[in-house]
Parts: structure tokens; sequence; C-alpha cells
């Protein structure tokens, strides 16, 4: 059964449908370990350690855009 891309919440609430594209649902336990390491190693090494924010990463987003740089 091919679905726009379909967002739920942990308790199985439908968030958002995204897309034009249809796509072949997964449930996170279907996806390869290695490939949800990378992708957090790429977009939030710390997922797993807040709840669902990271105040020091979105401190980081706010001093950057108020000066400008882009500092790692």
């Amino acid at each position: 059964l091919l679905k726009p891309l379909q967002v739920y919440s942990a308790d199985n609430e439908l968030i958002a449908e995204y897309g034009g594209k249809l796509s072949v649902p997964v449930e996170y336990k279907q996806i390869p370990k290695p490939f949800i390491s990378a992708f957090l190693a790429a977009e939030d090494s710390s997922f797993f350690e807040h709840s669902g924010i990271s105040f020091k990463s979105l401190g980081r987003a706010v001093s950057e855009t108020l000066t400008g740089s882009n500092v790692q």
C-alpha cells in the first residue's frame, strides 16, 4: 500500500502528511540500526538524551542567527 510520507506521534496519532510522492510505510523497528546511527550522527547525536528539544542546540542556533556566524 503506497501512501504519502506520514509522521506519527509516540501514541500513534497522525501528526502530518508530506509530499505528493507515494512511499511504502515502515515501522521504526524495521529501520536498520546503522541507518539510524548515521542519521542521528549527522542531525542530532543527543536525540535520545533530551525530551524532544535540545536547548543547547537551540541556543547555539539563536546565537549563530544573531551573530551571523556558523560556529561548530
